[in-house]
């Protein structure tokens, strides 16, 4: 099984939509999952809440992943350019929380870290900050 943290994101919902296409058992978790769209792309999904992924059940879910797949990131570039601290309460330590979580319940589980937040400025050999246009 697949288990897909952040599962109501771009990367996210596009992911289920392929799992369900390739018959890959998969569990989507968000805050509160979109069932209407897992009805409607992607039937074969288990829809979980963070609550209920927070049980005793997302333990077992974890017991039994072979790969999860953290897309959770409550931010964007620039969310935080005034204010970058913010990032590890919001960001940074959840997903710690989450990896040691998974450490303690699986030790053949693979975490895999996607994001999407560094392709917004288009391509060029200059460096880019968080200030430079925004060319996805």
């Amino acid at each position: 099984m697949l288990v897909l943290v952040g599962a109501n994101g771009f990367l996210g919902r596009h992911t289920c939509q392929l799992l369900d296409r390739l018959g890959e058992p998969v569990a989507a978790i968000a805050t509160t999952p979109d069932t209407r769209f897992i009805e409607n792309f992607a039937p074969s999904v288990r829809a979980m809440s963070t609550a209920e992924f927070d049980s005793p059940a997302g333990r077992d879910v974890i017991t039994n992943a072979k790969a999860l797949v953290y897309f959770r990131w409550h931010s964007v570039p620039a969310t935080f350019v005034d204010e970058p601290w913010r990032e590890l309460p919001d960001n940074v330590m959840p997903a710690m929380r989450f990896f040691l979580r998974v450490a303690e319940a699986s030790r053949q589980a693979k975490i895999v870290f996607l994001s999407s937040g560094g392709t917004v400025y288009g391509t060029g050999t200059a460096p880019h900050s968080e200030h430079s246009a925004a060319r996805p």
